[in-house]
């Protein structure tokens, strides 16, 4: 999956590359232009577009957590982050390319889409690098709970939480935490400019946010079950509690 997820980002930025390329140097309306500046990317946006919203819709994440040395980790869904970045580089490298192609004619209307555009283009290139690494994710410890997102991350420990998440009624919808000690709060990145007293679980994480949200709700009110948490033991126990079946949980997808 996370193969996959990265060859869809390299081919977006060289097709990026390349509208923007045709777009600089075809400023006159031939066949060539048409389909580099407004076919090509229309017919990649659509497709982008539409695998888009199938990954919100119909996917169903799957009620697991990684079991990993100290810590139980909702890993990212690299496909969803992948698409989501790329659908937003088409549009940020269609819109520049076609602010490139009119701007010797209307430079009072393209300079500023120019710059718009490429301003949309960098604010993705978080998402673009997330896909190569390890985020966004969600990590339990023993200590607290720790959030991962493509701007920087937030460490949290359990005392610093006032009110856990709380699931949505449509699964796709991002679980809200609200934090009575955000001075107990650890922050790096970007991170360090958004709120303090809310906080949100990254939606696009392989786990289903349900599942996620009881989980962390679960140790916010059993304080004597933290210590274990990243033993496989602890994590049989807290599939059974949560899901109410007592067999083996299965291995995250």
């Amino acid at each position: 999956m996370k193969v996959r997820a990265q060859l869809l980002v390299a081919a977006t930025v060289l097709l990026a590359v390349a509208w923007l390329a045709g777009s600089a140097w075809q400023t006159s309306p031939t066949g060539t232009s048409l389909v580099l500046g407004l076919l090509l990317p229309l017919v990649v946006l659509g497709g982008l577009t539409t695998v888009y919203v199938v990954q919100l819709t119909r996917s169903r994440r799957p009620a697991t957590l990684e079991v990993r040395a100290g810590a139980f980790v909702a890993p990212p869904a690299y496909l969803r982050v992948a698409v989501h970045a790329s659908v937003f580089l088409a549009i940020g490298a269609m819109v520049a390319g076609q602010a490139l192609r009119d701007l010797a004619d209307v430079p009072a209307i393209s300079v500023p889409l120019l710059a718009l555009a490429s301003l949309q283009i960098l604010l993705y290139v978080p998402s673009v690098r997330a896909v190569f690494g390890d985020q966004p994710r969600v990590e339990l410890r023993p200590e607290g709970l720790k959030l991962f997102n493509v701007l920087g991350t937030r460490a949290m420990p359990w005392e610093a939480i006032a009110v856990g998440p709380y699931p949505r009624q449509r699964r796709q919808d991002v679980n809200e935490m609200a934090i009575g000690r955000p001075e107990l709060v650890h922050r790096s990145g970007l991170e360090r400019w958004l709120g303090q007293r809310k906080v949100m679980l990254p939606p696009l994480v392989a786990t289903d946010p349900m599942f996620l949200a009881a989980a962390v709700n679960h140790y916010l009110f059993h304080a004597e079950h933290r210590a274990a948490i990243g033993t496989p033991a602890e994590y049989a126990r807290l599939y059974g509690v949560l899901t109410g079946r007592p067999d083996a949980p299965p291995a995250p997808a």
